[in-house]
């Protein structure tokens, strides 16, 4: 697993619990 796509996973995980 890329580290890059877990950045981009945990980006979106984060977007995704303030309902953005």
């Amino acid at each position: 697993m890329n580290v890059y796509f877990v950045a981009v996973d945990g980006i979106t995980f984060n977007l995704s619990t303030w309902g953005a």
